[in-house]
């Protein structure tokens, strides 16, 4: 993930650069320089003060942003979830050639995201999303590759009873993982 370097965080950045800057040339400043004692610590304190504020604002921002990007990869998980759902129903519903190549590389583009995405999900998260996945690659596995993609032939299933059953079962996997999900993360948060 790329971080975004923007000018609030620039502008902060400068902020406490000067700060850390001016306590270094402050201590390093030669006594006959400084200004009367009761002066001399006030100035330290403000100088102080300064880079604490730096830091702490820092150390929010940061967990702050690790908030919205757990939520966000939980969410995304989630509307991953549905959208492979009902690209198996309209499997279902269609018969057409290109929807299983779309359910297939969408299938392919979700498990190389899903590692990065895991790491924001419990274990029985992971689980449950897991189990949703092999119902996914099932129900794949029911239809016979075939050449003439481009041609758009309509799908035959090996077993048409079967890919009903799973698409039921996937419904109840998807409800199960995403009430599991959500329940830790409002959706509207992920956005």
């Amino acid at each position: 993930m790329v971080f975004r370097y923007n000018r609030y965080l620039m502008a902060l950045d400068v902020f406490g650069l000067i700060s850390a800057t001016a306590v270094a040339a402050y201590m390093l400043l030669p006594d006959e320089w400084r200004l009367r004692s009761n002066q001399d610590g006030m100035v330290a304190n403000v100088l102080s003060e300064f880079v604490g504020i730096w830091v702490s604002v820092r150390l929010i921002d940061f967990f702050i942003r690790s908030n919205e990007r757990r939520d966000r990869a939980r969410v995304r998980s989630v509307r991953n979830l549905r959208l492979i759902e009902r690209m198996v129903v309209n499997v279902l519903l269609f018969k057409n050639g290109y929807e299983v190549t779309n359910v297939r590389r969408e299938l392919t583009w979700t498990d190389s995201m899903r590692q990065q995405r895991n790491r924001f999900l419990a274990t029985d998260e992971i689980a449950d999303v897991d189990a949703f996945y092999a119902l996914a690659y099932e129900f794949c596995s029911l239809i016979p590759e075939f050449d003439t993609l481009l041609h758009r032939n309509a799908v035959t299933f090996t077993n048409e009873d079967a890919a009903k059953e799973i698409e039921a079962r996937i419904e109840a996997a998807r409800l199960k993982a995403e009430k599991n999900i959500l329940e830790e993360t409002e959706e509207d948060t992920g956005l």
